[in-house]
């Protein structure tokens, strides 16, 4: 797999791998960048490999309002998401001192940026697709020599699949309580 840092500015495509929905590829046309895929169907926990790193990503805490990060080798945390409320966004800080913001770009929350701490955008995702949804992603000039690009174009998408899954399951639970 070939390093982020070489498809600055161009258009990166998140997409299915198989039918199941439970493995996806990040792409730059034929070329594979990274994958997110989900060992088992009975936990939300993610694992994203790429040409810099393997990491774990999970929800913790008694309303899952965090996702952390862990290095997949290791088991240690790396990274940490704190959520605020029911917009989805947060700040991911990381040991060397580095913070991100995560921030909705929609409506519809179909479209999603990692800012820098300066509120500069580095990285820009936008979700497309009904049933076989794909994930557009952008890294921007700014971002190129941020070493953290592969662990946030892995969580943005993370957090984008556990939204969908979100919604879904809200959706299933109004239908059931209307029956």
């Amino acid at each position: 797999m070939d390093p982020l840092q070489d498809y600055v500015g161009q258009d990166l495509m998140w997409t299915p791998r198989n039918v199941s929905g439970r493995e996806h590829e990040l792409r730059a046309g034929e070329t594979v960048l990274a994958r997110l895929v989900r060992p088992s169907l009975w936990r939300e926990r993610r694992i994203g490999t790429a040409a810099n790193g393997s990491w774990a990503f999970a929800r913790a805490g008694f309303w899952c309002t965090r996702v952390v990060v862990t290095d997949e080798q290791s088991g240690a945390e790396v990274a940490s998401l704190a959520r605020s409320g029911w917009s989805g966004k947060g700040t991911l800080t990381l040991p060397d001192g580095r913070e991100y913001r995560w921030r909705n770009g929609s409506v519809w929350g179909s479209k999603w940026t990692w800012l820098d701490a300066g509120d500069q955008p580095l990285m820009r995702f936008k979700q497309t697709g009904a049933f076989k949804v794909r994930c557009t992603v952008v890294i921007e000039p700014a971002a190129a020599g941020d070493p953290h690009l592969t662990l946030l174009a892995m969580l943005g998408w993370y957090l984008m699949v556990l939204a969908r899954a979100d919604a879904a399951a809200a959706s299933s639970a109004v239908v059931a309580s209307g029956a």
